[in-house]
């Protein structure tokens, strides 16, 4: 139990660190740029994950160059293998959010309008948006499955681990439009699989391009992501029926599509790591003799 309190105590001191950070950084965006349209919502998604990437890697730098803390690089493969992963991670998040889609359209949920007379209008928007979010899935992956989900881990195992940091990804995403209930398991369920996704060789490039497929696909459909409504020019997915199917004001993330497919995605990767052994455990830095800070 002390040593879990300790663990507890040190991620929530990790993640106050990089809270005070993104709060500075915000503030000097604002200060150097104070003329910028904060209210855009392609605008707010790259600051946001500049940001968020800027502030996780300047406190897991200094955790390891004051704290000589192994952990604070945990979760990277070799450049190449992280580049293999991230594709391997990207095709899982499209084959399970197009499932996700897929059951949401059939059961009555939803459904597609595309009225595309100038292509140029679709991808003019959507391109930078889709880069955006490349970025936001980095900052969003490293900032909970790295140095939170290994240094839990130690204390009290990956899978218990995996379990606290989803209920604090969950609390991060707190709140929006259609918020209840379900989306709340949903967005539990979510991060559960990016936490085993974390846990394959791939470890965070693994996660970071499951994360990014899985929002960037629901941008192509123009459906509502975690609620924002980004008013895709010629695209259209229009929630119908029952919220419990359609998700709501809140969009198919909300909706029972979402849940069997995440459902059906952790079974299939937690198979997938019964015959494998985990990868990138804190295990491994202990068994070296490595700090465990």
């Amino acid at each position: 139990m002390k040593r879990f309190l300790m663990a507890v105590i040190q991620v929530m001191g990790y993640f106050l660190a990089v809270f005070v950070l993104i709060g500075l950084a915000v503030i000097l965006t604002k200060l150097i740029f104070g003329d910028l349209d904060y209210d855009e919502p392609r605008l707010s998604i790259l600051l946001l994950g500049i940001q968020i990437v800027f502030a996780v890697a300047v406190v897991g730098a200094l955790m390891s160059w004051i704290g000589k803390s192994q952990l604070a690089k945990s979760g990277w493969p070799g450049f190449l293998s992280s580049m293999r992963w991230f594709g391997i991670g990207t095709l899982v998040g499209l084959l399970m959010c197009g499932g996700m889609i897929i059951i949401t359209w059939v059961s009555g949920g939803g459904s597609f309008h595309f009225d595309i007379e100038k292509p140029s209008r679709y991808f003019n928007y959507v391109s930078p948006l889709v880069f955006f979010l490349l970025i936001l899935a980095l900052g969003e992956e490293w900032i909970f499955r790295g140095y939170p989900l290994s240094k839990l881990s130690q204390a009290v195992g990956g899978g218990w681990a995996n379990v606290i940091v989803s209920l604090l990804f969950m609390a991060g995403h707190w709140g929006g439009s259609g918020w209840n209930a379900m989306v709340a398991g949903n967005i539990f369920l979510f991060s559960l699989v990016n936490g085993v996704m974390r846990f394959t060789p791939g470890g965070i490039p693994a996660a970071w391009g499951f994360h990014f497929a899985w929002n960037s696909l629901h941008i192509l459909l123009g459906a509502t992501l975690t609620g924002e409504n980004y008013a895709v020019p010629g695209a259209q997915f229009i929630s119908e029926g029952s919220k419990w199917l359609s998700g709501g004001d809140y969009g198919p993330e909300g909706g029972l599509g979402t849940s069997v497919a995440t459902i059906v995605g952790l079974v299939i990767i937690w198979r997938y790591l019964r015959r494998r052994p985990v990868a990138d455990t804190p295990v491994a830095y202990e068994a070296a003799g490595e700090s465990n800070n």
